[in-house]
C-alpha cells in the first residue's frame, strides 16, 4: 500500500514487528518511495526486540494496548518499556506511544523517553474535542 499512500499524499508509513517477515525490504522500499518509516510493536514483544529492528527507521511506536480497537484502557508496563526503549535507541530517534494515552499519563510516558503521542478516544471521544487536546498540552506543563 506504500504507493497509495506516496500517491495521496502521504509523508510516512508506520509497520508493525510481528507483522513483516522481511523488515529491512519493507524500508527499503518506502524510503524509495521518499516515506519516512516507523516501527510499531505490540505489547507482548520486547522492547530490545523493538530496538533490534530498529534500524534504518525514524520512529519507533510501542504500542500501549492491544492492537485491535480504540478506548483501551493504557497498559502501565507501558513506560518501563518506553524507558528501556530510550536507553536502547540514539537520542535523535522518535519514540511514539499509542493506546489509552491520556492527561493523567501522557506526562509520565514522555518522562520515561517517548516524545510522540497517539492520542484517540481522549481527544476524538469528548464533548469538547478543543479543550480535550489543551488538557493534553497541559499536562506536559
Amino acid at each position: 500500500h506504500f504507493e497509495s499512500v506516496a500517491e495521496a499524499g502521504g509523508d510516512s508509513v508506520t509497520v508493525h514487528l510481528e507483522a513483516c517477515d522481511d523488515l529491512p525490504a519493507v524500508y527499503r522500499r518506502a524510503r524509495e518511495l521518499e516515506l519516512g518509516v516507523g516501527l510499531a510493536f505490540n505489547p507482548e514483544t520486547s522492547a530490545a526486540d523493538a530496538a533490534r529492528a530498529a534500524d534504518g527507521v525514524d520512529l519507533v511506536l510501542c504500542m500501549s494496548i492491544n492492537p485491535g480497537y480504540s478506548g483501551q484502557k493504557f497498559m502501565p508496563e507501558a513506560i518501563g518499556r518506553v524507558a528501556e526503549l530510550r536507553e536502547l535507541l540514539d537520542d535523535e530517534l522518535h519514540i511514539q506511544v499509542d493506546g489509552g494515552i491520556g492527561p493523567d499519563n501522557i506526562r509520565e510516558v514522555r518522562d520515561a523517553g517517548a516524545d510522540l503521542f497517539v492520542a484517540g478516544t481522549s481527544i476524538f471521544g469528548q464533548e469538547d474535542i478543543t479543550r480535550a487536546y489543551q488538557q493534553l498540552v497541559e499536562a506536559l506543563q
